[in-house]
């Protein structure tokens, strides 16, 4: 998300996410966010069935009970299948709550898959990983710039792709800049990555000439 102001200045989502969140305007946001990317992506959707597009929802979204519904127009209007939607959670956005609970439940058994998302960053309650219904884990760009290095986080990351493991959840590393980084990672069974690797951020249009550069 960016803001352009009526100056034309960009104000960036690290400064107006926390302002909608405080003044709880945080799920009309999220709306936008769901008619927007259903839009964009619905050639993607239909020329790549197994691409996976995450969103991210709020503690705000899981409470508001319109969040199966916004699930049921972005599959009306993206022609998408619902296992091409990932909701991404950060870990204070999981409610213990059990309105919260069943609405995760009923996502997933739409066919939507959940992630946590900036895992390790939060108040890392690990309960949260068997009590809520769970698809895969973020981790968190501060640990995988460790990793190849000798800083004092560096086996962070690993230990995370271990836990992950002996939970059967899937994992995306964050924010990999290096092919070192990519290489560790996969070895260590690390499926998905995402970063500057491979692109910055992307217009839709420009994203879908990436897909069909490098898709295969």
């Amino acid at each position: 998300m960016r803001w352009k102001s009526y100056e034309g200045k960009v104000i960036m989502p690290d400064f107006f996410i926390p302002v909608a969140e405080a003044t709880g305007l945080m799920c009309q946001i999220t709306a936008h966010v769901f008619k927007l990317v259903a839009m964009d992506m619905q050639t993607v959707f239909q020329q790549y069935p197994d691409i996976q597009i995450g969103i991210n929802i709020t503690a705000q979204d899981l409470l508001s009970g319109n969040l199966l519904e916004l699930i049921e127009e972005f599959k009306t209007v993206g022609g998408a299948k619902s296992s091409q939607l990932v909701l991404e959670a950060t870990e204070r956005g999981l409610v213990n709550d059990a309105k919260s609970l069943q609405v995760m439940k009923e996502i997933r058994r739409q066919g939507a898959k959940i992630a946590i998302d900036d895992f390790g960053t939060g108040y890392s309650n690990l309960s949260y990983l068997t009590k809520f219904e769970l698809d895969y884990i973020k981790i968190d760009k501060s640990f995988v710039d460790s990793v190849g290095t000798e800083a004092v986080t560096r086996h962070v990351a690993f230990h995370i792709i271990e836990m992950a493991k002996s939970l059967n959840l899937g994992m995306v590393a964050e924010g990999v800049e290096t092919e070192i980084q990519a290489k560790l990672l996969s070895e260590k069974g690390v499926k998905y990555v995402q970063g500057w690797l491979f692109s910055k951020a992307l217009s839709a249009s420009n994203f879908e000439t990436y897909l069909e550069k490098n898709a295969n």
